[in-house]
């Protein structure tokens, strides 16, 4: 009897594996070399966009005619930040606009207060607190906040205390805290209107 040589007939070596072994094996590595090359694309997509913005994000901001150097990654972030803040001369137009945000939501504004502030660590910014107690719908005092978030980046609520008089009582008073950031190098205080 001959021997065929080795490797002359892969066919019948294929047809024997599968017979010992069954499908699962050859389908078990045809799925992982699948995922692994998605994996791979994927990875590489996601890297360059990665190295895109890490390539943004390193160019330095200039800020007056001073460019920040890219050594100093604080400084680029408040640079960053300072310039997205408007500027202090629009704290006395914020302080108009909520009122009128207010009253176009029917609300009843009562006594409210100020209270300002320049950071002195670091950069110098104008902080300034708003205490306003309001008496409305609780819907309109929502949307009353909603419109002025979504108006005001700058514009933070860091206080909402809302009473009833009782659970069926469609009046509520909600005293309201904001705080509202600015830059500035030195700022006056906003103007308190009733």
């Amino acid at each position: 009897m001959q021997r065929t040589p080795r490797g002359a007939h892969p066919r019948l070596r294929v047809e024997t594996a599968l017979q010992r072994w069954g499908w699962a094996p050859p389908v078990i590595v045809i799925v992982l070399a699948a995922a692994a090359s998605i994996h791979w694309m994927r990875m590489t997509s996601e890297r360059a966009a990665l190295d895109q913005l890490q390539q943004r994000l390193s160019r330095p901001v200039p800020v007056g005619d001073v460019a920040i150097a890219q050594s100093d990654p604080t400084r680029q972030r408040i640079a960053q930040v300072q310039a997205v803040l408007p500027p202090v001369s629009a704290a006395n137009a914020l302080v108009g606009e909520l009122f009128e945000l207010a009253q176009r939501e029917g609300l009843q504004l009562e006594r409210s207060t100020f209270q300002h502030g320049i950071e002195d660590a670091g950069p110098r910014w104008l902080h300034v607190s708003l205490t306003l107690p309001v008496q409305g719908p609780y819907p309109a005092v929502r949307g009353f906040i909603e419109s002025v978030l979504r108006k005001h980046p700058n514009v933070a609520l860091n206080h909402l205390s809302v009473k009833r008089e009782t659970s069926a009582h469609e009046q509520a008073h909600v005293v309201l805290g904001f705080g509202a950031w600015f830059a500035s190098e030195a700022g006056p205080a906003p103007e308190a209107q009733p």
